[in-house]
């Protein structure tokens, strides 16, 4: 199945810039492709409460789409470019730190389980607990950004999904979670 891929990137922070990798099932238009980066910017406005106001996410002007097996097949624009989101939390934060969203597909795959994740980094101090662990209303409400984001690209008919490159296979995530630790990043490619 061919899918729709959106990639926004991060700034302000060290080791920027980072990106964050969006899939989606089917090849999406125009229309399309701006109501998908509507979604993915609605789910980062969402998360900035946490995020450092140092960190900007900037939104592409196009998204890209791909025969299953990952080869690219086109270039879509996406007009209107969506606003950057900046992050609004003042206080202290660890540059190479903050949480994950896991996604999950409930498929398995050449023996193993389709999964993805999305790296949230960095989140701002206020996120964490006293023990470094990740705070329980951030893992509810995050966890809730990301059902959002799950539901409202399934009802726009361009499912959120996880592609793999081993098994040149797309499948739509189903749910998502965030572990309870705290993620590191070694690279802002990860």
């Amino acid at each position: 199945m061919p899918f729709t891929r959106y990639v926004p990137e991060w700034s302000g922070m060290s080791g920027a810039p980072g990106y964050s990798v969006f899939h989606f099932q089917g090849t999406a238009g125009p229309t399309d492709a701006a109501l998908l980066s509507t979604l993915v910017r609605a789910f980062f406005d969402s998360a900035k409460t946490f995020l450092p106001n140092d960190v900007t996410i900037a939104f592409p002007g196009e998204a890209t789409t791909h025969s299953d097996d990952g080869t690219l097949t086109g270039a879509v624009a996406v007009t209107p470019i969506p606003a950057n989101v900046a992050g609004s939390d003042t206080g202290t934060f660890s540059a190479p730190s903050g949480l994950r969203v896991q996604w999950d597909t409930g498929v398995i795959v050449n023996g193993r389980r389709l999964r993805g994740r999305t790296f949230l980094v960095p989140m701002a101090g206020l996120a964490y607990e006293n023990n470094g662990t990740i705070q329980p209303t951030v893992i509810t409400n995050y966890t809730g950004y990301a059902q959002t984001l799950i539901n409202a690209s399934t009802t726009a008919g361009f499912p959120l999904a996880i592609w793999s490159q081993v098994g040149s296979v797309v499948h739509p995530v189903t749910t998502a979670s965030i572990p309870d630790q705290a993620t590191v990043l070694r690279s802002r490619r990860d």
